[in-house]
């Protein structure tokens, strides 16, 4: 029996869930997951992972805009804003709407939470007290989950050697990460609208509509 006769891998998107600029990338896989990727020569990866084997999710309802160099994306869970610059903790942050912790429902890139933990790979010659990896969950509100040094997945199950500058991190429910392997990308570009002059209004999302063009490379 093969992996794929028990696990479907579907590492693609959804239409229309891409937004993407020079050197980087957004998906918007829910309301609650992002997707986020710098790389400067513009190659992102779009294989499954031994993490991540699933980013066929139903599109979300969200809306893109860019005004003075800035991106903000928003859903009905939190609110995305980036400089289109190299990530960094001033450049690209998240804010979860409904306040999970007082002062401290914001994502800033590199931070990773008070982590509540998940589980050990294995038990094996455990005698006494292990660390535990990361988990889902944490006091803020959001999580980070680096899959840096897993492997590739091709279509079939087959294992896939990382690629040589290969950094990846999922956050939920605010974003992820991650620096591509090579390889051909098929993605669908959305369009970024300015953002109007009013400020966005607190706990809201407003409403902007966004057209999908389906791009390849």
């Amino acid at each position: 029996m093969s992996f794929t006769d028990i696990w479907k891998i579907n590492p693609m998107p959804a239409e229309g869930a891409v937004i993407r600029g020079e050197g980087w990338r957004v998906t918007v896989l829910t309301d609650r997951l992002l997707r986020l990727e710098y790389e400067p020569d513009g190659h992102f990866c779009d294989t499954a992972t031994q993490t991540v084997i699933n980013r066929g999710f139903d599109l979300p309802a969200f809306s893109a805009c860019e005004r003075d160099g800035w991106l903000t994306v928003e859903t009905k869970a939190l609110r995305l804003r980036y400089d289109g610059k190299p990530f960094s903790p001033e450049g690209l942050s998240v804010t979860l709407k409904g306040q999970y912790a007082v002062y401290a429902s914001v994502w800033h890139y590199g931070e990773a939470g008070r982590n509540y933990k998940g589980t050990a790979r294995t038990l094996d010659e455990a005698d006494g007290a292990i660390e535990l990896s990361d988990g889902l969950m944490s006091w803020e509100g959001y999580a980070v989950l680096d899959d840096s040094d897993t492997m590739g997945m091709g279509e079939d199950g087959t294992l896939l050697p990382p690629g040589p500058t290969a950094l990846t991190s999922t956050c939920s429910p605010t974003a992820t990460t991650s620096r591509g392997r090579s390889g051909i990308s098929i993605t669908c570009q959305v369009p970024r609208r300015r953002c109007p002059a009013t400020p966005w209004a607190i706990g809201g999302a407003a409403s902007i509509p966004i057209p999908s063009r389906a791009t390849g490379r």
